[in-house]
């Protein structure tokens, strides 16, 4: 994966946006495409700002997903059983 670099977060912010997914839509649209009803949810892995002098690497990130993993478990649990 490539991460935003400081340029790019200071230009989506202009633009409005607080997260930028990496694939989410290109599975959603290929999903409708072939007639599928769409349900997202993404875990945001890597929070970053233009000022942040620290380089993300992809390890940090599958840290952070690991360390998320019990936590989204327990809610698609929870969301689940009220079905």
């Amino acid at each position: 994966p490539s991460y935003e670099t400081a340029s790019e977060i200071r230009m989506l912010r202009k633009l409005g946006a607080d997260v930028v997914g990496m694939s989410v839509i290109h599975e959603a649209i290929s999903a409708c495409y072939l007639g599928m009803n769409v349900t997202a949810c993404s875990l945001v892995t890597n929070t970053l700002s233009d000022t942040n002098t620290k380089v993300l690497t992809h390890n940090d990130v599958l840290e952070i997903a690991e360390k998320s993993k019990y936590s989204i478990f327990n809610y698609f649990k929870s969301a689940l059983s009220s079905i």
